[in-house]
Protein backbone atom coordinates (compact mmCIF):
# COMPACT_ATOMS: atom_id res chain seq x y z
CA UNK A 1 0.00 0.00 0.00
CA UNK A 2 1.11 3.85 -1.24
CA UNK A 3 -0.72 5.83 0.76
CA UNK A 4 -0.69 9.81 1.26
CA UNK A 5 0.64 10.90 4.80
CA UNK A 6 -0.83 12.82 7.01
CA UNK A 7 0.20 16.82 6.17
CA UNK A 8 -1.59 19.90 6.87
CA UNK A 9 -4.79 20.68 5.18
CA UNK A 10 -5.26 23.55 3.56
CA UNK A 11 -8.64 25.56 3.42
CA UNK A 12 -10.72 26.42 0.95
CA UNK A 13 -10.30 30.33 -0.68
CA UNK A 14 -13.51 31.97 0.06
CA UNK A 15 -15.87 33.68 -2.39
CA UNK A 16 -13.55 36.44 -2.64
CA UNK A 17 -10.99 35.04 -4.11
CA UNK A 18 -11.03 35.31 -8.51
CA UNK A 19 -10.01 31.42 -8.75
CA UNK A 20 -10.84 28.49 -6.61
CA UNK A 21 -8.02 26.27 -5.16
CA UNK A 22 -8.19 22.70 -6.84
CA UNK A 23 -6.38 19.65 -4.77
CA UNK A 24 -6.76 16.00 -5.86
CA UNK A 25 -5.72 13.47 -3.33
CA UNK A 26 -2.53 11.20 -5.45
CA UNK A 27 -1.07 8.60 -3.41
CA UNK A 28 2.22 9.83 -2.20
CA UNK A 29 2.07 13.05 -3.92
CA UNK A 30 1.21 16.49 -3.70
CA UNK A 31 1.36 20.24 -4.54
CA UNK A 32 1.74 23.41 -2.72
CA UNK A 33 1.82 26.97 -4.15
CA UNK A 34 2.42 30.21 -1.61
CA UNK A 35 1.90 34.07 -2.38
CA UNK A 36 2.93 36.71 0.08
CA UNK A 37 3.83 40.39 0.89
CA UNK A 38 6.14 42.23 2.49
CA UNK A 39 6.93 45.95 3.47
CA UNK A 40 8.09 45.93 -0.33
CA UNK A 41 5.74 44.49 -2.40
CA UNK A 42 3.83 41.45 -3.54
CA UNK A 43 4.30 38.08 -5.05
CA UNK A 44 6.27 35.11 -4.57
CA UNK A 45 9.14 35.51 -2.49
CA UNK A 46 9.11 38.80 -2.10
CA UNK A 47 12.80 40.42 -2.52
CA UNK A 48 12.75 42.21 1.08
CA UNK A 49 12.07 38.72 2.90
CA UNK A 50 10.05 35.25 3.28
CA UNK A 51 8.20 33.95 6.00
CA UNK A 52 8.79 30.45 7.72
CA UNK A 53 5.91 29.25 9.72
CA UNK A 54 3.44 26.82 10.13
CA UNK A 55 2.17 25.31 5.99
CA UNK A 56 3.65 28.94 5.13
CA UNK A 57 0.51 31.04 6.15
CA UNK A 58 1.29 34.12 8.30
CA UNK A 59 -0.86 36.45 9.37
CA UNK A 60 -3.49 35.43 7.65
CA UNK A 61 -7.62 34.65 8.40
CA UNK A 62 -8.20 31.65 5.99
CA UNK A 63 -12.22 32.21 7.20
CA UNK A 64 -12.62 35.46 5.93
CA UNK A 65 -10.16 35.56 3.21
CA UNK A 66 -8.02 38.53 4.44
CA UNK A 67 -4.14 39.06 6.16
CA UNK A 68 -4.57 39.86 9.69
CA UNK A 69 -1.35 42.06 9.47
CA UNK A 70 -1.34 44.60 6.85
CA UNK A 71 2.46 45.02 6.13
CA UNK A 72 3.73 41.14 5.88
CA UNK A 73 1.60 37.93 5.10
CA UNK A 74 1.59 34.89 3.18
CA UNK A 75 -1.11 32.47 1.91
CA UNK A 76 0.11 28.78 1.37
CA UNK A 77 -2.46 26.40 -0.49
CA UNK A 78 -2.44 22.49 -1.08
CA UNK A 79 -0.79 20.06 0.22
CA UNK A 80 2.39 20.64 1.80
CA UNK A 81 5.49 18.08 2.28
CA UNK A 82 5.09 16.34 4.74
CA UNK A 83 7.39 17.40 8.19
CA UNK A 84 8.99 20.72 6.23
CA UNK A 85 9.13 21.78 3.09
CA UNK A 86 12.97 23.09 3.91
CA UNK A 87 15.87 20.59 4.02
CA UNK A 88 17.22 23.14 6.38
CA UNK A 89 14.33 23.74 8.83
CA UNK A 90 12.94 21.46 11.33
CA UNK A 91 9.84 19.83 11.10
CA UNK A 92 7.06 21.74 11.41
CA UNK A 93 8.43 24.30 9.90
CA UNK A 94 7.22 26.05 6.20
CA UNK A 95 8.63 28.65 4.16
CA UNK A 96 6.69 30.13 1.32
CA UNK A 97 7.92 28.26 -1.72
CA UNK A 98 5.88 26.51 -4.40
CA UNK A 99 6.58 22.94 -5.08
CA UNK A 100 5.93 19.19 -5.44
CA UNK A 101 6.78 16.60 -3.60
CA UNK A 102 6.51 12.86 -3.96
CA UNK A 103 7.27 9.72 -1.30
CA UNK A 104 8.55 6.58 -0.70
CA UNK A 105 6.54 3.33 -1.04
CA UNK A 106 5.01 2.18 2.27
CA UNK A 107 3.70 -1.16 3.39
CA UNK A 108 0.44 -2.29 4.22
CA UNK A 109 0.54 -1.01 7.63
CA UNK A 110 1.37 2.54 6.08
CA UNK A 111 5.46 2.08 7.51
CA UNK A 112 8.02 3.54 4.95
CA UNK A 113 9.87 1.16 3.67
CA UNK A 114 13.48 1.51 4.74
CA UNK A 115 15.90 0.47 1.18
CA UNK A 116 12.44 1.34 -1.41
CA UNK A 117 13.11 4.17 -3.67
CA UNK A 118 11.00 6.90 -5.33
CA UNK A 119 12.27 8.27 -8.50
CA UNK A 120 11.14 11.74 -10.27
CA UNK A 121 12.11 10.95 -14.36
CA UNK A 122 13.84 14.06 -15.89
CA UNK A 123 11.47 16.22 -17.93
CA UNK A 124 8.49 16.49 -15.20
CA UNK A 125 7.00 19.62 -15.97
CA UNK A 126 5.12 22.35 -13.99
CA UNK A 127 3.27 25.68 -15.21
CA UNK A 128 2.68 28.75 -13.03
CA UNK A 129 -0.06 31.02 -13.53
CA UNK A 130 0.91 34.48 -12.45
CA UNK A 131 -1.66 37.49 -12.12
CA UNK A 132 -2.11 40.43 -10.61
CA UNK A 133 -5.03 42.87 -10.83
CA UNK A 134 -4.53 47.15 -9.62
CA UNK A 135 -6.55 49.55 -9.95
CA UNK A 136 -6.81 51.52 -13.26
CA UNK A 137 -5.39 54.82 -13.50
CA UNK A 138 -1.87 57.17 -14.69
CA UNK A 139 -0.17 54.79 -12.40
CA UNK A 140 -1.28 51.03 -13.22
CA UNK A 141 1.07 50.99 -16.48
CA UNK A 142 4.10 52.01 -14.20
CA UNK A 143 2.95 49.44 -12.06
CA UNK A 144 2.44 46.48 -14.48
CA UNK A 145 5.49 47.45 -16.60
CA UNK A 146 7.61 47.18 -13.93
CA UNK A 147 7.16 43.32 -12.68
CA UNK A 148 10.27 41.88 -11.92
CA UNK A 149 11.46 37.73 -11.63
CA UNK A 150 14.75 37.38 -9.80
CA UNK A 151 15.34 40.93 -9.66
CA UNK A 152 15.02 41.49 -13.67
CA UNK A 153 12.15 42.91 -15.87
CA UNK A 154 9.59 40.85 -16.69
CA UNK A 155 9.47 42.21 -20.26
CA UNK A 156 7.85 41.44 -23.13
CA UNK A 157 10.56 39.05 -24.38
CA UNK A 158 9.81 36.75 -21.57
CA UNK A 159 12.73 35.80 -19.11
CA UNK A 160 14.14 32.39 -18.19
CA UNK A 161 17.18 30.72 -16.04
CA UNK A 162 17.97 28.00 -13.78
CA UNK A 163 17.13 26.26 -10.56
CA UNK A 164 19.61 23.98 -8.81
CA UNK A 165 19.49 20.69 -6.97
CA UNK A 166 18.82 21.67 -3.14
CA UNK A 167 20.08 19.09 -1.10
CA UNK A 168 18.76 17.00 2.11
CA UNK A 169 19.77 17.81 5.60
CA UNK A 170 17.94 17.05 9.17
CA UNK A 171 14.60 15.96 8.70
CA UNK A 172 12.80 13.90 6.58
CA UNK A 173 13.42 15.72 3.33
CA UNK A 174 15.78 13.72 0.69
CA UNK A 175 16.67 16.59 -0.85
CA UNK A 176 14.38 20.22 -1.67
CA UNK A 177 14.72 21.46 -5.24
CA UNK A 178 15.68 19.10 -8.63
CA UNK A 179 18.00 20.95 -10.77
CA UNK A 180 15.66 22.38 -14.17
CA UNK A 181 15.15 25.32 -16.26
CA UNK A 182 12.33 27.77 -15.89
CA UNK A 183 10.95 29.79 -18.61
CA UNK A 184 8.96 32.81 -18.07
CA UNK A 185 6.39 33.70 -21.80
CA UNK A 186 5.72 37.33 -22.12
CA UNK A 187 2.98 38.93 -20.36
CA UNK A 188 -0.10 40.35 -20.91
CA UNK A 189 -2.01 43.05 -19.86
CA UNK A 190 -5.85 42.97 -20.27
CA UNK A 191 -8.73 45.10 -18.90
CA UNK A 192 -10.65 43.49 -16.11
CA UNK A 193 -14.03 43.89 -13.88
CA UNK A 194 -14.72 47.50 -12.66
CA UNK A 195 -12.45 49.09 -15.13
CA UNK A 196 -8.90 47.04 -13.50
CA UNK A 197 -6.00 45.97 -15.36
CA UNK A 198 -4.91 42.48 -15.09
CA UNK A 199 -1.46 41.31 -15.43
CA UNK A 200 -0.84 37.91 -16.48
CA UNK A 201 2.43 35.39 -16.90
CA UNK A 202 3.35 31.85 -17.25
CA UNK A 203 6.17 30.46 -15.82
CA UNK A 204 7.14 26.66 -16.65
CA UNK A 205 9.43 24.72 -14.71
CA UNK A 206 11.50 21.14 -16.48
CA UNK A 207 13.62 19.34 -14.38
CA UNK A 208 16.86 18.40 -16.30
CA UNK A 209 17.99 15.53 -13.92
CA UNK A 210 16.34 11.96 -12.01
CA UNK A 211 15.57 13.12 -8.75
CA UNK A 212 15.79 9.78 -6.68
CA UNK A 213 14.80 9.25 -3.02
CA UNK A 214 16.26 5.92 -0.83
CA UNK A 215 14.65 5.56 1.78
CA UNK A 216 16.93 5.71 4.65
CA UNK A 217 14.30 5.48 8.16
CA UNK A 218 14.44 9.08 8.17
CA UNK A 219 14.08 10.50 4.91
CA UNK A 220 11.21 9.48 2.58
CA UNK A 221 10.26 12.50 0.94
CA UNK A 222 11.63 13.91 -2.62
CA UNK A 223 10.82 17.78 -3.35
CA UNK A 224 11.07 20.09 -6.81
CA UNK A 225 10.15 23.70 -5.98
CA UNK A 226 8.46 24.63 -9.08
CA UNK A 227 9.18 28.61 -9.36
CA UNK A 228 12.22 31.10 -9.50
CA UNK A 229 13.71 32.67 -6.56
CA UNK A 230 11.06 36.13 -6.89
CA UNK A 231 8.56 37.18 -8.29
CA UNK A 232 7.99 41.14 -7.48
CA UNK A 233 5.12 43.61 -8.01
CA UNK A 234 5.75 47.01 -5.99
CA UNK A 235 2.63 48.48 -4.21
CA UNK A 236 3.26 51.77 -4.10
CA UNK A 237 0.23 52.64 -6.39
CA UNK A 238 -2.79 50.06 -4.88
CA UNK A 239 -3.09 46.83 -5.90
CA UNK A 240 -6.41 44.48 -5.06
CA UNK A 241 -5.43 40.78 -5.78
CA UNK A 242 -3.02 38.68 -6.66
CA UNK A 243 -2.94 34.54 -7.53
CA UNK A 244 -0.63 31.70 -8.56
CA UNK A 245 -2.73 28.85 -9.96
CA UNK A 246 0.05 25.63 -10.34
CA UNK A 247 -0.56 22.41 -12.28
CA UNK A 248 1.52 19.47 -12.62
CA UNK A 249 1.21 19.78 -16.55
CA UNK A 250 3.36 15.60 -16.38
CA UNK A 251 5.50 13.80 -14.02
CA UNK A 252 6.58 10.13 -14.25
CA UNK A 253 7.41 8.70 -10.72
CA UNK A 254 9.40 4.79 -10.86
CA UNK A 255 9.22 3.15 -7.74
CA UNK A 256 11.57 0.23 -6.16
CA UNK A 257 10.88 -2.00 -3.15
CA UNK A 258 13.20 -4.65 -1.57
CA UNK A 259 12.64 -8.37 -1.56
CA UNK A 260 9.28 -9.39 0.18
CA UNK A 261 7.28 -6.13 -0.59
CA UNK A 262 4.63 -4.94 -3.39
CA UNK A 263 6.26 -2.22 -6.14
CA UNK A 264 3.01 0.14 -6.73
CA UNK A 265 4.87 2.10 -9.87
CA UNK A 266 7.94 -0.27 -11.01
CA UNK A 267 9.48 0.59 -14.26
CA UNK A 268 7.17 -1.02 -16.80
CA UNK A 269 3.97 0.60 -14.78
CA UNK A 270 4.59 4.01 -13.81
CA UNK A 271 3.16 6.64 -11.98
CA UNK A 272 2.34 9.28 -14.94
CA UNK A 273 0.62 12.41 -13.82
CA UNK A 274 -0.44 14.65 -16.94
CA UNK A 275 -2.13 17.54 -15.72
CA UNK A 276 -3.84 16.14 -12.18
CA UNK A 277 -2.87 18.15 -9.72
CA UNK A 278 -3.62 21.76 -9.59
CA UNK A 279 -3.23 24.62 -6.73
CA UNK A 280 -4.52 28.20 -6.56
CA UNK A 281 -3.81 30.65 -3.80
CA UNK A 282 -4.16 34.20 -3.57
CA UNK A 283 -3.36 37.47 -1.86
CA UNK A 284 -5.50 40.40 -1.52
CA UNK A 285 -5.23 43.69 0.49
CA UNK A 286 -6.31 44.63 4.16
Amino acid sequence: MWSVPVVCASSAVPAIAASRSVQQTLPGAGLYVTASKTDGGIGYGPDDGTTNTADSSLNWNPATGKPTNCQRFAHGEGIFTPGSNSTSGADGSYGSTSGFWWATPQDDAGNFIKGATAQLNAGAKFVTTVKLTVPAGANASWTLSNVTINRKKWGQGGLSGPLVRLPGARNALAFGGVKGTWTASAPSVTPGANGDMVFTGTITFQTTENALVRDNGKQHYGQAVIMPGTVFFQTAYGWNQFTLTSTVENATIVTTVPGGYTNPYPASKPLVLTKTLTTTTFIVPC
